[in-house]
């Protein structure tokens, strides 16, 4: 009996622990993990469901800002926000970026670095008040606020009470200041991020046919879209008028590049594409995965980028192309040099290869068309 008794206290104790496991992987860093841990709110954080929490939880008799989205808890902070301002000026990161700062400087964590030379070396910048100020505001949402994009490389957050300007920091426009990573926890999470993305529905938004440009090809329209970096790369759509008399995106063997523009782009064409991605890693063997093209795109589209695409080459039938996935509100790229055989558009499905690299810092983009450096 004391035997049956041993195995089974061996067996429960092992459940703990792959509870623990899975406990921790539902959060979206591993930043916020220990930030749970350290509030002594693991066990409570794992039970919520998906939502925004804005005044059931405290530290210190401080009123926390907790997000889960999918399972996952996407954000834990002190509440500096309201809901009202969070919907007025639509920066979600800069939101969860200063709560869950602050809080985590209040916060018994393991540190390498003072918090005056981690303000420091992240760059922060206060022009009025300091970094105890915000503390002081925690749990007050009725100050007026404004938020500035310093030409894509910093945000500048300001409270005012009245006309009195109260408090204003500045900060860099950065992927991993803003979400508490660094680059290689970046490269180990993308993967799986990818493969849960849920499809995203296609846009059922008809085009406004003024928009729409007139080419001398038959049945041939272009709605001209921003360029990146090079007037190679560029968010451009091509259309046709189909029998009824609606436009449609060109899906066909005919336009073999604007189709992979268009495929590649969007999550509007019904598709059978499987996409094989090779991730090239910092530090670390690349990793390979394949999935739906649909739902690789719904991924990127559902993180706010906006795609660009450009033709690196096209030979008989084989036609390599430059896809860049950028989200300026975060400061990054997703870049990928994507191929494919276009005899695939005749039946609308068969296999694309994409090598990609991940999270590069925008300001680091350049010459990705070879274009001579001046």
């Amino acid at each position: 009996m004391r035997t049956i008794f041993y195995l089974f206290m061996v067996f429960a104790l092992s459940g703990v622990n792959t509870m623990s496991l899975i406990a921790q992987n539902s959060y979206q860093t591993d930043l916020l993990a220990d930030m749970a841990t350290s509030l002594k709110l693991a066990d409570q954080l794992s039970t919520l469901k998906d939502g925004r929490y804005n005044t059931e939880l405290f530290y210190k008799k401080r009123p926390l800002s907790v997000t889960v989205d999918g399972g996952r808890v996407s954000h834990i902070g002190y509440l500096l926000f309201s809901e009202e301002q969070r919907q007025l000026l639509q920066v979600p990161a800069v939101y969860n970026f200063l709560e869950r700062y602050v809080l985590s400087i209040d916060l018994p964590l393991k540190r390498e670095k003072s918090v005056e030379k981690q303000l420091a070396e992240d760059n922060i910048n206060f022009t009025v008040g300091e970094m105890s100020d915000l503390r002081k505001q925690v749990g007050d949402t009725t100050l007026n606020l404004t938020i500035d994009n310093l030409s894509d490389r910093r945000y500048k957050v300001s409270w005012y009470r009245g006309d009195k300007l109260t408090c204003s920091v500045d900060f860099p426009i950065s992927y991993d200041l803003l979400h508490g990573t660094e680059m290689v926890e970046n490269e180990r999470r993308i993967v799986s991020a990818i493969k849960r993305a849920p499809l995203l529905p296609a846009d059922t938004a008809k085009v406004n046919p003024k928009f729409l440009v007139k080419t001398w090809q038959p049945n041939y329209f272009v709605l001209p879209g921003d360029t990146c970096y090079t007037a190679e790369l560029s968010a451009t759509r091509y259309y046709e008028k189909s029998d009824d008399g609606k436009y449609q995106l060109l899906f066909n063997r005919k336009h073999p590049l604007e189709s992979l523009a268009n495929l590649l782009t969007t999550v509007n064409l019904k598709n059978d594409f499987r996409i094989n991605v090779r991730l090239k890693k910092y530090d670390a063997p690349d990793e390979n995965f394949e999935m739906p093209l649909l739902q690789f795109i719904s991924y990127f589209l559902r993180q706010g980028c906006t795609p660009y695409f450009g033709v690196i080459s096209f030979e008989g039938t084989l036609a390599v192309c430059e896809l860049l996935m950028r989200n300026a509100n975060e400061g990054y790229c997703h870049v990928m040099k994507v191929t494919c055989d276009v005899e695939q558009l005749l039946d609308k499905k068969g296999n694309i290869t994409a090598r990609l690299t991940s999270y590069v810092p925008t300001f680091k983009i350049k010459n990705l068309f070879k274009e001579d450096e001046n």
